[in-house]
């Protein structure tokens, strides 16, 4: 697997594993989904991301789809799932179906608003594990949210 993504990005498979040995590359795949994966970092090409995600206010599951789907015909090498309205689980497991490439979340997101804004390191792993169950491949995880950041939204 390592050796023919390395070297559809022109790396030897020796040269991709002391790139991710030191850090410098990631091989984006989550071992529950059948994908190829994607590498991202020094020395490889630049990688195109697609957000799509319901809101409180619009819970379309099948307009989320159907942006996902058109990201990938379009060539995007992931997709970013950042659901927090409606059944975000659900939503989640429906684009993980439905997209062939890697799907990216921002757990607090979804750990925020499931604990309206209680939240808690406990309720933060809990999603975190969740989503990593669901075969989510990548997460952005902002760890630098504050009360202040929370008064914009609403708390």
């Amino acid at each position: 697997m390592l050796g023919e993504v390395a070297g559809e990005e022109g790396l030897s498979e020796s040269k991709a594993k002391r790139l991710l040995g030191a850090g410098h590359l990631v091989l984006v795949k989550n071992a529950r989904r059948d994908i190829a994966p994607v590498l991202v970092g020094k020395g490889v090409s630049t990688k195109v991301n697609a957000n799509v995600g319901t809101s409180p206010d619009k819970c379309d599951v099948e307009l989320e789809l159907t942006k996902a789907r058109a990201a990938v015909s379009a060539g995007a090498d992931a997709v970013m799932d950042l659901s927090i309205g409606g059944d975000v689980d659900s939503v989640r497991k429906k684009i993980l179906s439905e997209v062939s490439v890697p799907l990216g979340t921002v757990p607090v997101y979804q750990a925020f608003f499931e604990k309206k804004f209680d939240m808690d390191l406990e309720s933060m792993l809990e999603v975190i594990e969740r989503q990593a169950k669901d075969g989510v491949d990548f997460m952005t995880i902002h760890a630098g949210i504050t009360s202040n950041l929370l008064e914009p939204m609403g708390k």
